[in-house]
């Protein structure tokens, strides 16, 4: 899924897609059971990569193990992540609300995973080829169903949380407790699909991250900066936080935030931000009724 990726991302970082135990080339070896033995094995495996500023990306299962490395490289003494990113999973300290289903028969299993739309329905018509994959999804369920979250300092890095509009597994107030695993910048972000929006939205995914990781690269590489200004200054503040829930690379000073892909939940986000950012005393009805840079930052200038 994600070897188009590199291509995608070309132009912030190398891509290396992380092949685990019992999948095609490893196809004969056995599949990891447990995210703690994982964590350290991807520490010894991985050790070069991490000489060079690196972010880390998981999705689903993998944002537990994505979370999980990063600790494991803390406790190592070694360099934290710029940012860490994660994808249609639930905060780790949220219990799993739904029942274990790694041990279900198998019909009962295929059933559930149709249910999320996590087979491709190539693989539905080869009920042999199925067979074959079974032990494989049911080890990456033992992995995040026997996953145990313990409790240690939030990450020094900034932690971004991706989201399906529709996914019915993860929904928003499991994606937005995140935030308390940082202590650096915290946003969410949902992009259109289910739990699996990654394959539906790729494009969209690597064009969102393609942005924060370049603007990220122009800081300080912690994603720390908080301002404090009014007046004439509001515009970039107002520009930036834009960007950042947005997604995107440029906004104009009359661009319409709706017209650029906004909606309520994401103007929520900008209204959190900027009562972070800048002096202001707006509601948040307020940056409806001015939905552009330009009429948000006089409305804003006109309070000091």
């Amino acid at each position: 899924m994600f070897r188009s990726w590199t291509e995608g991302l070309a132009d912030v970082a190398d891509v290396w897609p992380i092949q685990l135990p019992g999948r095609e080339g490893r196809w004969h070896e056995p599949a990891l059971t447990g995210i703690s033995t994982l964590g350290a094995t991807l520490c010894r495996s991985l050790s070069p990569l991490f000489q060079a500023p690196f972010a880390l990306f998981g999705h689903s299962m993998g944002s537990f193990v994505a979370f999980e490395l990063a600790r494991q490289l803390r406790r190592e003494n070694s360099r934290e992540p710029v940012a860490l990113i994660v994808s249609a999973a639930r905060a780790p300290q949220i219990p799993d609300p739904d029942p274990p289903t790694h041990h279900l028969a198998a019909s009962e299993l295929l059933r559930e995973l149709k249910r999320l739309n996590g087979i491709p329905r190539e693989l539905l018509d080869h009920p042999e080829l199925l067979a074959l994959l079974l032990p494989t999804l049911r080890a990456d369920l033992a992995l995040c169903e026997t996953y145990r979250y313990a409790d240690e300092p939030p990450l020094d890095c900034p932690i971004w949380a991706y989201g399906g509009e529709h996914d019915n597994k993860v929904p928003l107030e499991h994606l937005v407790q995140w935030e308390t695993q940082t202590t650096r910048q915290f946003a969410v972000r949902l992009f259109p699909g289910d739990h699996f929006f990654v394959k539906e939205a790729g494009r969209e995914v690597t064009q969102a991250l393609s942005a924060k990781l370049r603007r990220l690269a122009w800081g300080d590489g912690k994603g720390s900066a908080n301002v404090k200004t009014v007046g004439s200054d509001l515009k970039p503040v107002i520009a930036a936080v834009w960007r950042d829930v947005l997604g995107v690379p440029k906004v104009g000073l009359d661009d319409n935030f709706f017209d650029l892909g906004g909606n309520s939940m994401l103007m929520v986000q900008v209204y959190s931000k900027l009562r972070e950012s800048a002096r202001t005393e707006l509601a948040v009805l307020d940056l409806f009724r001015y939905p552009t840079i330009r009429l948000l930052a006089d409305a804003m200038g006109s309070q000091s």
